[in-house]
C-alpha cells in the first residue's frame, strides 16, 4: 500500500476518534430575545422580565437592556411563558 493512503488513514482515523465524543455531546439550544416598548414605540429600559417552561429547572430572569431588550441564551426547545412588570405600568404576560 502506498505510504501517503496509509499516512492519510491513521489521521482520518485518528480525527474521528477526537471529534466523535463531541458531536454526539452537542444538544440543541435557542435564544429567546423580548423587546420591550411603551406605547409611542420607545424602548423601555429596566423591565423584569421572568420565562418559565416545563423545559427548565426553575426559571429565567433579568431587565431588560438599555434599548429595551431581554436575553436568555442556551434555552431548550420548548413552549415559554412569562411575565413582564415594571412599577407604574400593568403586568403583562405573555406565551
Amino acid at each position: 500500500m502506498n505510504r501517503t493512503v496509509l499516512v492519510l488513514r491513521r489521521v482520518a482515523a485518528v480525527l474521528a476518534l477526537a471529534t466523535g465524543p463531541a458531536l454526539v455531546a452537542q444538544t440543541q439550544t435557542g435564544t429567546l430575545i423580548i423587546s420591550v416598548k411603551n406605547q409611542a414605540g420607545a424602548p423601555m429600559a429596566g423591565v423584569r422580565v421572568t420565562i418559565k417552561s416545563d423545559k427548565l429547572q426553575g426559571q429565567r430572569a433579568g431587565v431588560t437592556d438599555s434599548q429595551g431588550f431581554f436575553r436568555a441564551p442556551l434555552l431548550p426547545p420548548g413552549a415559554y411563558s412569562g411575565t413582564i412588570v415594571m412599577d407604574g405600568f400593568r403586568t403583562a404576560s405573555m406565551t
